[in-house]
């Protein structure tokens, strides 16, 4: 089995073949012909659709549990699982219904019986009862890996979570996806940070925290130094832990379509070093969250919530009453509560917000050090306005 990161190209076209005898790929957004008339649904942020699947050797199983594949809503989601149809190909991750967004997927590969569970964290199109849509990270994964592992010989835990553009995963998703590996999985297959992270064997199992971009528009990440390229794994899970193979895809434009070449062993050491390292240090891995955090709160979280700056430490304190606060100087749209849905709703977003809060205020112990600083300044340059040292606030 190979498994690869997000599939978003939009428009263009990648007849690239991927590899193995199953491909388990993020598919980041609808598929749909290029002149659908499906509205966007309602939501903060850019509504995605892609115009093909990926192409490959072998079955292709696409992971729709993500913030984007009901971007057109149901009838969005409906067609793609008609185009994974039409291909022979699995969905996993979301259904026309709660139960269908967390049914495992089964698969033989190599003579190997292997379970695939979907999830992500929960942003937008969540899945209910009687509502298509996605599976929401909740107990439920715990419950279905132990169930998986009863009647497969392997489980998969494909998973979309974590900080975007961060090349290090949350500690709380560290240990979210070691708690997995406790339930019974052999694998988790992280994606949605689109920029590789690091990798970890734990208890028997190995994880992979974000694989990167597989395919997407150039032009739309050309701040990012290292969203144009991602990883891909080759895993064998006939054995525990499991035996695997990096591969370094990168991705370029051969006008019109994009192009997929593929490099073993990966590119990028240094990077992969980097990204690696935290993941056995907690209190580096800790400093590096802290500092990101930080950093994206003055970037966007501030002013998507409208707080103002931080104060200096001399400033004086305007005394607010226990409940309550500042009454809204103006009211708030559609779209501000959308937005802040999004925020609050989704365990990264809030999580960010709360630590670079706790940080900037002191309820936390701040783990930044002169080494958080300067990994965050190397792999995470288009932060460095948003670096000013911390205030105390008075």
């Amino acid at each position: 089995m190979f498994l690869y990161g997000d599939w978003a190209p939009g428009r263009r076209s990648c007849g690239t073949k991927l590899r193995g005898t199953c491909a388990l790929v993020n598919l980041e957004g609808p598929i749909l012909p290029p002149g659908h008339r499906l509205p966007p649904a309602a939501k903060a942020g850019p509504s995605l659709f892609s115009t093909q699947l990926p192409a490959t050797d072998g079955l292709l199983v696409g992971n729709l549990a993500n913030n984007h594949a009901m971007d057109c809503g149901a009838a969005g989601l409906a067609r793609t699982l008609d185009a994974l149809q039409a291909r022979e190909g699995l969905a996993v991750g979301a259904g026309r219904d709660l139960a269908a967004a967390r049914r495992p997927v089964v698969v033989h590969d190599d003579g190997v019986r292997v379970a695939i569970i979907g999830c992500c964290e929960p942003q937008f199109g969540t899945a209910q009862r009687t509502q298509p849509g996605v599976a929401a990270i909740g107990p439920w994964v715990h419950a279905a890996i132990r169930a998986a592992s009863a009647e497969a010989d392997a489980v998969v835990v494909s998973v979309h979570a974590g900080p975007e553009v961060s090349p290090w995963p949350a500690p709380t998703v560290q240990d979210l996806y070691r708690s997995w590996i406790a339930a019974g999985a052999a694998v988790v297959h992280g994606h949605h940070p689109h920029v590789p992270q690091g990798y970890e064997e734990h208890e028997g199992g190995v994880i992979f925290y974000g694989l990167g971009n597989l395919a997407v528009n150039p032009a739309d990440w050309t701040e990012y130094p290292n969203a144009l390229w991602s990883l891909a794994v080759e895993v064998e899970l006939d054995r525990r832990p499991p035996t695997w193979r990096l591969w370094g895809l990168s991705l370029r434009v051969e006008a019109p379509a994009l192009v997929i070449d593929a490099r073993r062993p990966p590119t990028h050491v240094e990077y992969l070093a980097d990204c690696n390292r935290p993941l056995s240090d907690r209190t580096l891995l800790e400093g590096l969250w802290q500092e990101t955090a930080v950093r994206a709160y003055r970037q966007y979280y501030r002013g998507y919530l409208r707080f103002p700056p931080e104060r200096a430490a001399r400033s004086k304190r305007r005394r607010l009453p226990l409940m309550g606060g500042p009454r809204p100087t103006c009211k708030a749209s559609r779209q501000d509560l959308l937005l802040w849905h999004h925020l609050f709703g989704c365990p990264t977003h809030s999580d960010q917000i709360a630590t670079a809060l706790g940080v900037l205020g002191g309820a936390l112990p701040d783990f930044r050090s002169p080494e958080t600083t300067a990994l965050v300044e190397r792999w995470m340059p288009w932060t460095a306005p948003y670096a000013a040292p911390a205030e105390v606030l008075a």
